[in-house]
């Protein structure tokens, strides 16, 4: 039995998600992948799917669906110690701390170069230079 739910994190940019978020969480981006993987080889419908880069039989998948301008993401995340600790708990507080700091880093003003520094208790610092 699939336990799918909409995980609390709406995404507006594919491109920040693809390119930023999910490799910085170890994920890999499959883009037009309409399917996802979930329990017992369960495949959901999405637009777009993410895994893990290290992939391995049991892993579930994550699903991006459209729904009006931007995408939600849907998982079945029973058992999936290794997806959770990629995404930073149940919460998924690292690929949306990522995925904050990708779309930042993209919109940086014309003529300013974004640049990203960690700090410490998973805090991340983003700076401005002129380019």
């Amino acid at each position: 039995m699939s336990h799918v739910t909409n995980i609390n994190m709406k995404i507006k940019d594919l491109d920040a998600m693809a390119e930023g978020a999910a490799p910085e969480c170890g994920l890999e981006f499959l883009r037009d992948q309409k399917k996802f993987m979930t329990y017992g080889g369960v495949q959901n419908a999405c637009d777009h799917a993410m895994r893990l880069k290290d992939h391995q039989r049991g892993d579930f998948e994550l699903g991006l669906v459209k729904n009006g301008d931007e995408y939600e993401l849907k998982g079945d995340l029973w058992g999936q110690t290794r997806l959770l600790e990629a995404v930073g708990g149940p919460q998924f507080n690292k690929l949306k701390r990522e995925y904050t700091v990708a779309v930042s880093m993209r919109n940086a003003p014309r003529g300013f170069i974004a640049s990203r520094q960690a700090l410490p208790n998973n805090r991340v610092r983003l700076a401005l230079r002129k380019g």
